[in-house]
């Protein structure tokens, strides 16, 4: 695969996780929400070394560039963290929803764990969440660059 910007590594790891995530799954076939979970993992692992890498090292460059530049510009860079936030939150919850979800469809886990609720709403759970992480990643990546190129073409509010 060749190299591409850290900018295109974020798109394809947020098309693979959400292409992953809309797979059908047959909720009452465990060995199913097994291999579902088991490849929404795969693809959230991939996103969520990515999404950190932006946010530890891309992001809080952009942040420090633009405060430096500007300091009016301190709200705006509030805010950013911020979401940056709510995505590491959404990040950790998606996280322990495939866990769960992989403990229970498992084949060694006892049918008396399994069976303690409904066996659509782990899955709906990670849907919900991973649907809810990738609009929030997108926005984001959407929104810091928009205004970085604002701040530095004189226009940033």
């Amino acid at each position: 695969m060749p190299t591409c910007s850290q900018s295109e590594k974020l798109k394809e790891a947020l098309l693979h996780f959400q292409t992953q995530i809309e797979r059908e799954v047959e909720i009452d076939d465990q060995t199913q929400v097994h291999s579902w979970a088991e490849g929404v993992r795969e693809a959230f692992d991939e996103l969520e070394a990515i999404v950190d890498e932006q946010r530890t090292r891309i992001h809080t460059k952009l942040y420090s560039a633009i405060g430096d530049h500007d300091e009016s510009q301190q709200k705006q860079i509030r805010e950013l963290r911020e979401a940056d936030t709510r995505i590491d939150q959404l990040s950790e919850i998606v996280k322990s929803q495939l866990i769960v979800l992989s403990m229970q469809s498992s084949a060694e886990v006892d049918a008396r764990i399994v069976n303690q609720g409904s066996d659509e709403e782990p899955v709906l759970q990670v849907i919900d969440r991973g649907t809810e992480l990738i609009h929030w990643v997108r926005d984001q990546e959407e929104s810091v660059t928009s205004w970085f190129a604002e701040a530095f073409a004189g226009g940033a509010t």
